[in-house]
């Protein structure tokens, strides 16, 4: 297996994602043609559309879950009360579980069940787009009983486990890549204010709005493409700007659909089925938004882990008024492009660009040929750095001994094809002593004992510097680990420095190999 392979396994699920919702959606609405024009980004982007990593994670699997959840309960709604309606009730119960399951705050989303109840009850007429109370019971039931199943099994190593991370957490700030902060409610109020102006251009006849959405739609383009002539600031260094205004955008549609929908149904007469469609899209995505979005790091950002089903509520529900309207086929699809051709022009660009901490792409030329990391293209420095590892590792142990990379590389170990000594994939995890020092305590108390170790003196990150023309790329900076550093102090102690690889007269990563008992270290034959 390569890490290219798991890439694929996270796009097939992308693709599954999208044909098994918008099939749903299809087979309420019967009608097809938007599908393509709300949903092709997502086949690009995958299930990250944020691009920091395209592989299997604990976002893809929430956006996945919750896009199977919404199908699987929009196909269960077709049938009558019955065995076929319970049963995708069960599976739709079972994928938000798993939502759960993936990222652990997660599970608080079994409230947009509730949420479904009372917004989207049986009609009053005759028709099967509604939520009973027995529905809602099939599908909280699996959440309640394999989460009892789980923790009847491994609920002492699970509550320990959740402890110990609070307790790490606890002991400083929890620093992270990206956090909320007040730069973010400017990408939303202005993403409210483009969507305001498509929303009230929707409102006129057919020729006037297709002009007007024309005229905003080049708005939005530039409006992202320069971030308001550099008015606000790149987010984070620049590489997420893109990323934000199409999150903030996607916010502010779950925002105004979700108040457009909830006021129809308390305030005017019940929902018709296109209406509860939309409900069924919008409120389970709006709920997962708020949760990631308040619990996750990434703050605002993660609101495009819910992108395909609030891409598709947001689409239904323009394409609702298109309809009222009766606009002409064409009138319709210009808009609709019109609308997304901004936010998924610049999302996929960046999604393309973006090589995290690596170089752009057009200076990545050296492709890794053999290993976990074949077929990934990288820079000179990063494909250097990697054979150096393996024939150090190869020189002086053997496939599956025990090994150390510090600091944060999980990678690491799968490249140099060597078993983690620590029971700990991120040591850096909040900077938590405790964790590092509980860390090296267990591996030497287990007799775990590495035979090698690699520590990194500087960080593998290029940071792209976008305060100038052209393009500048920074290498992190020496990293300077303080003397009472447990894992660090136990390589410095026990190991042996024999090899170190320099980058511009600096130090780059050390390698250090376990001393005899006699204190020599010798290569293997």
């Amino acid at each position: 297996a390569t890490l290219l392979a798991f890439r694929g396994i996270q796009y097939w699920c992308a693709i599954f994602s999208i044909v098994a919702l918008g099939g749903a959606v299809h087979s309420w609405t019967k009608t097809y043609w938007y599908l393509p024009f709300a949903l092709a980004v997502f086949a690009f982007t995958g299930l990250e559309p944020i691009g920091m990593s395209s592989n299997l994670n604990y976002y893809t699997y929430p956006h996945m879950f919750l896009s199977l959840h919404i199908a699987s309960l929009l196909f269960a709604l077709h049938y009558g009360n019955g065995p076929a309606r319970y049963g995708l009730m069960i599976v739709s119960g079972i994928f938000l579980w798993a939502a759960g399951a993936s990222v652990l705050y997660m599970t608080v989303t079994v409230a947009g069940v509730v949420l479904l109840w009372i917004l989207v009850p049986p009609p009053k007429e005759s028709g099967k787009l509604g939520i009973t109370r027995r529905d809602a019971a099939l599908l909280l039931a699996p959440t309640a009983i394999l989460w009892t199943l789980f923790l009847i099994v491994y609920g002492t190593e699970f509550v320990t486990a959740v402890l110990n991370m609070q307790r790490y957490s606890s002991e400083d700030l929890v620093h992270v890549l990206i956090e909320f902060n007040p730069r973010a409610l400017r990408y939303l109020g202005v993403a409210s204010v483009l969507l305001t102006l498509m929303t009230v251009a929707w409102r006129l006849t057919a020729l006037r709005a297709g002009l007007s959405l024309i005229a905003i739609s080049a708005l939005a383009f530039f409006t992202v493409g320069t971030n308001v002539l550099g008015t606000i600031p790149g987010y984070w260094r620049g590489w997420f700007s893109a990323q934000m205004w199409a999150a903030s955008f996607l916010a502010a549609v779950l925002i105004g659909v979700i108040i457009a929908v909830a006021m129809k149904r308390f305030r005017g007469p019940d929902l018709d089925d296109n209406q509860r469609l939309v409900a069924l899209l919008a409120v389970p995505a709006g709920v997962f938004a708020i949760t990631t979005t308040a619990f996750s790091g990434m703050g605002t950002l993660t609101v495009l882990h819910v992108g395909i089903p609030a891409v598709l509520a947001g689409t239904l529900f323009l394409m609702q008024g298109a309809a009222a309207r009766r606009w002409p086929a064409g009138v319709r699809a210009l808009g609709l492009v019109a609308i997304l051709f901004p936010f998924t022009y610049h999302l996929a660009l960046a999604d393309w660009k973006f090589t995290y901490f690596d170089l752009s792409p057009k200076r990545l030329t050296h492709t890794l040929d053999h290993g976990f990391a074949k077929g990934i293209v990288t820079n000179q420095l990063y494909a250097g750095v990697v054979d150096w590892m393996e024939q150090r590792a190869d020189k002086y142990s053997r496939p599956g001994d025990l090994a150390i990379t510090l600091d944060e590389i999980a990678m690491g170990y799968m490249i140099i094809k060597r078993r983690p000594a620590l029971n700990h994939s991120w040591t850096g995890y909040a900077l938590s002593k405790a964790l590092r020092k509980e860390s090296i305590d267990d591996a030497i108390r287990r007799g775990r004992h590495p035979k090698i170790a690699f520590r990194f003196a500087r960080a593998p990150l290029f940071f792209p510097d976008y305060s100038v023309k052209g393009e500048r790329y920074t290498l992190a900076g020496v990293r300077n680990f303080p003397p009472e550093d447990p894992i660090s102090t136990y390589i410095l102690t026990h190991m042996q420095l024999v090899d170190t690889l320099q980058v511009q007269g600096d130090d780059f990563v050390e390698f250090y190999v376990r001393s005899e008992t006699d204190g020599t270290v010798t290569p293997l034959d």
